[in-house]
Order: structure tokens, then sequence, then C-alpha cells
């Protein structure tokens, strides 16, 4: 019995299922896309052919597989058998490696019915659909495997590194983050690839997204970005920076999201910085919705606190004055300048007797 689940636990592994203990790579099945079809009838031979037999071999299986795939359609009927429920259950997956590297029709449809057995052990079904998975030629085909991730969890891994195989630089960021939201599943198949873009495109999502779970969704994976890479924050900081020609907010028809990420003192000083200037200019325009969403931002401690900023109230001139208290008068007039707020006496106010 020990023999037989350490082989299970192996082939789960060869199916590009990662063991949860096992922090190595788990090699992929070829990749070979196929079409389904009818299954092969099944025809029983006197003795098993040697490669079927050498299947059962630890020693000789890897061979076995070579030779039943370099025959194709022919060995068809011998793997139906050999992966038939009821057999003995490494080699069941032994020969649901073979299958997924036989193209055709027949072979594709072997595995639809392993997968699509209700009666049949979970194991053996969800190596069939990892099979099935990494012969998906394209990213739409993949993607169409992940309803499966409610019955069979394990998928995750496969089709993680399948999109990662025919999604190429993926390109749309906005548009796999809309994916996300209408199926959440597609999260821990996306994320890899998403991340891999870099910060550039999740800042720009996370500020101007089409949606709110857009938004919230590129600032989450902003947040995981920033802490496998520092680098990545100082693109996330100065995304908040102000820009001189704007017209509006840069996140106008939406909430306004910081990544929930371990600042240190100068970067959050930066994206304080950058909001209070947006702040005073949304004050200009009598835009109160978008100083709302600043100030909530503003008194969040996971921001303020590396900022060296404390409580702030909504009084545009107070909030200059406790901006100085942090950067000094220099600082908070270059909050004033790109404004054209230096001559407004109300602010020259709030920084007299201040260094």
């Amino acid at each position: 019995m020990l023999r037989t689940l350490l082989l299970g636990l192996s082939l789960l592994a060869s199916c590009g299922i990662k063991n949860i203990d096992d922090d190595s790579p788990a090699p992929e099945l070829p990749r070979d896309g196929l079409v389904r079809g009818e299954d092969p009838a099944p025809q029983e031979p006197a003795e098993p052919p040697a490669a079927i037999a050498d299947l059962a071999s630890a020693e000789r299986y890897q061979q076995a597989i070579e030779a039943l795939v370099a025959r194709g359609e022919d060995a068809l009927p011998e793997l139906e058998r050999a992966a038939a429920p009821g057999g003995d259950l490494p080699v069941r997956g032994r020969a649901i490696l073979a299958l997924a590297r036989i193209p055709g029709e027949r072979a594709e449809a072997l595995l639809l019915a392993i997968q699509d057995d209700s009666e049949d052990v979970m194991l053996a079904r969800t190596w069939a659909a990892a099979a099935r998975i990494q012969r998906a030629e394209h990213l739409d085909d993949v993607l169409g495997f992940a309803p499966l991730l409610s019955t069979m969890p394990a998928l995750a891994r496969p089709l993680s590194l399948r999109v990662q195989a025919t999604a190429g630089e993926l390109e749309d960021i906005p548009g796999a983050l809309r994916l996300i939201e209408a199926d959440e599943a597609l999260g821990a198949v996306l994320s890899e690839a998403i991340l891999a873009r870099g910060p550039e495109p999740l800042s720009r999502a996370a500020l101007t997204g089409d949606t709110q779970r857009v938004r919230q969704l590129a600032a989450g994976f902003l947040a995981t970005l920033i802490q496998r890479d520092p680098a990545a924050a100082d693109v996330a900081a100065d995304s908040y920076r102000f820009d001189p020609r704007a017209e509006a907010v840069p996140w106008a028809g939406g909430p306004l999201y910081i990544p929930a990420a371990a600042w240190d003192g100068d970067r959050a000083r930066r994206i304080v910085g950058g909001l209070i200037t947006w702040y005073l200019f949304a004050d200009q325009r009598g835009d109160q919705e978008a100083k709302r969403q600043i100030l909530n931002n503003l008194r969040s401690v996971n921001l303020s606190g590396p900022a060296g900023l404390g409580w702030v109230d909504g009084d545009p001139v107070q909030l200059l004055g406790s901006w100085a208290d942090v950067v000094g008068r220099e600082g908070a007039e270059a909050v004033l300048e790109p404004l054209g707020l230096e001559g407004d006496g109300r602010y020259a106010a709030a920084l007299e007797g201040r260094r």
C-alpha cells in the first residue's frame, strides 16, 4: 500500500500537479494539441505486450511509455485497458502519461472518459484532466478548464503552467483582471502571468480600471509584486505623483486604491505628498468625492504611519500645515507651486513660522 501511495504521488507530480510538501518544480507533460472523438473498442489480447507489462516496472516504465507513444494510435487499445478503472493505480497513471502524448481524437476521448467518470477515483480523474490541459494549444482552451478547479483544486498548478506556456507575454492586464472578476478561480491560474508583466500596467489598472473589482485586484497584485521586488514600490509610489496637466484626478469615475504594502518612509512620503497635492487640486475644483477618497487613504495607518503624518481633517489649509510639520516649509511649498497657489494668503499663513 505504501509503495502504491508513493508511486501515485510521483505520478501526480508528473502531470504537473505539485506535492504541497515538495518545493521542487514538477515536470510538465509534453505539449500536443488534440481534439475529442470516439472511444476505441477494447480488444483483449492473450497476454499483455512487453511495453504495457513494463509500465508496472519502476525501472522500465519510462522506456515503455516512449515505445507506446512511438506506436501512436496502434497502442490505444492496450493503453485503454491499462488506464481503465480498477487497475493498478501507478500503471494507470503511466498509461495516462502515454495517452497524453498520442495525437488524435481517440486518445483525447479516452482521457475525457476517465476525467468524467464520477465512479472512478479522483486521483486518476485529476491525472486525466491534467493531461488534457497539457494538450491545449491556445490560452482560451486552457482557461476553459478553469471550472474543473471547484472539484479538482490540484489542477491549479498545471493550469497555471499551461497559461504561462500559451499566453506568452500577457498584454491585456485589465482584460485578465476582468476574467478573474468574472471567475475568481482564474486568479490562481492567471496570477503568475499577470505578475510577470511588472508594476507599470498594474499601477495603471489600479488607478484607471473600468470596474471597482478590477482596480482592487490590480492593487492586490501590485502589493504582491512589491513584496517580491521592492523596486516595484518606486513605480507604484510614482503613479500617485501630481500631473500639472491634469483636468481631473486620474482615478475619476471609480475608487482610489493604494496597495496594502509595507511602505518605507521615503516611498510613503512620496505617495502622501502626491495625494495632498491632488487634494488641493480637487478642492480648487470643488470635487468633494475625490477629496473624500484621498482623505480616507491619508488616514490609513499603513500609509500615514511610515510617512510620519498624524490624523488629518478635511480642511486643506490645516492639511498643508500638518504636511509642513513632516517635510518642512520647503516641502509644503513644493505642493503649492504646481497648483499656482504659492501666492494664496490662506496657505501662506499656514506655513508662516515653519522652517
